[in-house]
């Protein structure tokens, strides 16, 4: 099976992209992959952690050691109001166009194990590739990825698509406290719930290599916390911690699987997150009860419900989108710059490539001059 792309007339077809201060600037749609759910079964390698390090709001903050913000895991007694300070909550700039840069990441690798950045064929964040693993099966939210080539490797930097940023900017203060919450839970889970304020910027990173095919591939992603008995001798097992509604009916449960369960599980197989810890909480925010899942048998979970999703699928299509973009970007100038996007407003069975020759290069100078010997 090869993925289905389109590249006759889109030649030369034009979209827009607006810069800031700058006009409109034309981009030119270059390719386009159509998203399915018959993508045949890929093999992926079991993660592995190549680096880690610790990070906070301030840029010199980067803590390339590792585990400065890596908190150990203890069951908190039940019930607590996951509300509690918010009043101090610092959270991070959810107006900006890019949420986050690659430079850590190839700071730590360059720091760990420089090789394997010149045999990666994908650098990127853990969310890059959770967004285009669940498209084939969550066609409500558009994302956008912008692309670099650095010889044969392909760099792929999240940015926000103007949806995504209108809407942060139209959530309601219920909207806001709702997503505190997540944190809240995180807070109390390892630290008891501290007195002083709440910084979603202080996180822990943990960098893996891993193989989609063979596609090999460096990203890194944020982890919550680790198990009280995780050492650097006997080394660290990762958990991933959520929060959701208490349910109490069958349709309760059937929506839970079929559409939230989707993210969690990609989120935590792709970076090697083996347990996810669940806060169960009311409309108030009063967390109830907590459970527990094992990332592997979440997709034998969702078998039965009607319209389900399929695991082998997701990782299937992530591969097909991989080898799309390679074919497209690789015979191209490495001076050329590209955006993917899929935008389910304007079609939600369709991922387009853009040629834009507006967007900055967002490679840092530290790994061109590794790569170059500068």
């Amino acid at each position: 099976h090869e993925p289905k792309h389109d590249e006759r007339a889109s030649q030369s077809t034009c979209t827009w992209t607006t810069m800031a201060n700058e006009g409109r600037i034309p981009a030119t749609i270059v390719s386009s992959m159509d998203v399915h759910v018959n993508a045949r079964p890929v093999a992926m390698q079991q993660p592995v952690e190549i680096a880690a390090f610790s990070k906070g709001r301030e840029k010199d903050a980067f803590d390339e050691e590792g585990r400065k913000n890596l908190k150990a895991y203890v069951r908190p007694k039940l019930p607590f109001d996951l509300n509690e300070g918010y009043d101090r909550f610092r959270d991070r700039d959810r107006f900006e166009l890019h949420p986050g840069s690659l430079d850590p990441i190839l700071t730590s690798v360059l720091r760990a194990s420089p090789g394997l950045l010149e045999r990666a064929d994908f650098v990127t964040w853990r969310g890059a590739l959770t967004f285009i693993m669940t498209t084939p099966y969550c066609r409500e939210e558009s994302w956008h990825l912008e692309v670099q080539r650095v010889g044969t490797t392909i760099f792929l930097n999240v940015v926000n698509p103007p949806e995504k940023i209108e809407s942060e900017k139209n959530k309601t203060k219920r909207d806001l406290t709702m997503c505190y919450w997540g944190f809240s839970f995180e807070d109390k889970c390892c630290n008891g719930g501290r007195k002083e304020s709440i910084d979603c910027e202080e996180s822990f990173i943990s960098v893996v290599k891993t193989k989609v095919g063979n596609n090999r591939i460096v990203m890194g992603g944020e982890v919550d916390c680790c198990t009280a008995q995780s050492s650097p001798d006997i080394g660290y097992e990762y958990l991933e911690l959520k929060t959701t509604r208490n349910m109490r009916k069958e349709g309760d449960f059937a929506w839970f699987k079929k559409n939230k369960l989707i993210k969690w599980w990609a989120q935590s197989f792709l970076l090697g997150v083996q347990t996810i810890i669940a806060g169960y909480r009311d409309n108030k925010g009063i967390c109830t009860n907590i459970g527990e899942y094992k990332t592997l048998e979440i997709p034998r979970m969702v078998r039965e419900v009607p319209g389900g999703w399929d695991g082998n699928v997701c990782i299937g299509f992530l591969h097909d989108f991989l080898e799309w973009l390679k074919m497209q970007v690789l015979p191209k100038s490495a001076s050329k710059r590209f955006r993917v996007e899929f935008n389910p407003r304007v079609n939600q069975n369709t991922i387009i490539l853009v040629e834009d020759d507006s967007i900055p290069p967002f490679i840092s100078q530290e790994y061109l001059e590794h790569k170059y010997n500068l």
